[in-house]
C-alpha cells in the first residue's frame, strides 16, 4: 500500500490567498472538515502555493449524525480569485445566465427569462427573505441580494437532484468575491441555513487549525 502524500499546510496556503476564503466557524448540523484542495502554483519543496487561484473545503456529517433518509450529508465550497488565469481559462465551469455578467442575472431586464440547463426558468428574487417567503424548494432561483455575514452577494441556486436533495450554488459581487459549491442530503431550509452560516475564515486561525486537524484525523481512519 502506497503511503499517503502529505497534505499542503492549510494555514500557510490560506494566508497566500488574495481573496476571501469561506467556511464554517462552528459545526452546523454536525459538519466536520473532511478534505480540502488548492489550485495554483506551488513550491514543491514546501508544498505551499505561492499563487493561489482557488481553495475548496469539503465537509461531511459524522457517522452519528447521518440522516436515515438521505444517508451521509456533505457540503463543499470553493472560494476563488475571479482575476486568476485558471478561472479565465476554465470559464465554462462558471457559466452565467446568457447575456448576463452577474450570477443572479440581475443585470438583465425583468422581462428576460433565464433558464437552467434543463430549460426550467429561474425564479428571480430581490432578497433572500423574499425567496424564503415564497418557499418553492426545488425550483432554480436567482437572488439579487444574499447576505453572508456583512457581505452582500448575488446568488444562483440550482436543485441538481430532488431525490438525493442535491444542490449547487454560485455567489459573487462587484468586489470580486466569488464562491461556489455543492451540497447533498439537505432539506431546502437546511441548505439555505447552511449558506447563511458561511463566513470568511482568514481571521480565524483557530478554525483553520481545527480544519487541518479534522482532515488529518479523517485520513487516519
Amino acid at each position: 500500500m502506497r503511503p499517503q502524500q502529505p497534505l499542503p499546510p492549510l494555514a500557510a496556503n490560506i494566508a497566500n490567498a488574495r481573496f476571501l476564503v469561506f467556511g464554517f466557524l462552528e459545526h452546523p448540523y454536525g459538519l466536520r472538515a473532511r478534505g480540502y484542495g488548492i489550485n495554483g502554483l506551488k513550491d514543491a519543496k514546501t508544498n505551499v502555493y505561492y499563487e493561489v487561484d482557488s481553495i475548496l473545503l469539503g465537509f461531511r456529517t459524522l457517522s452519528a449524525d447521518v440522516s436515515p433518509q438521505f444517508g451521509d450529508r456533505t457540503f463543499e465550497v470553493t472560494s476563488a480569485d475571479r482575476r486568476s488565469r485558471q478561472l479565465i481559462m476554465r470559464s465554462d465551469e462558471f457559466d452565467l445566465p446568457p447575456g448576463a455578467t452577474r450570477p443572479d442575472g440581475s443585470d438583465l431586464p425583468p422581462d428576460v427569462e433565464v433558464v437552467d440547463d434543463t430549460g426550467h426558468p429561474y425564479l428571480r428574487y430581490e432578497t433572500l427573505a423574499e425567496a424564503q417567503a415564497k418557499n418553492v424548494p426545488t425550483a432554480p432561483c436567482l437572488i439579487a441580494r444574499f447576505p453572508i455575514g456583512d457581505i452582500t452577494l448575488s446568488a444562483r441556486i440550482d436543485c441538481l437532484s430532488r431525490r438525493d436533495k442535491e444542490w449547487s450554488f454560485m455567489f459573487g459581487n462587484a468586489d470580486g468575491v466569488s464562491l461556489s459549491g455543492k451540497a447533498k442530503g439537505w432539506k431546502w431550509h437546511e441548505f439555505f441555513s447552511l449558506l447563511t452560516k458561511l463566513a470568511p475564515i482568514q481571521d480565524h486561525p483557530d478554525v483553520i487549525a481545527r480544519y487541518q486537524q479534522e482532515v488529518e484525523s479523517g485520513r487516519s481512519l
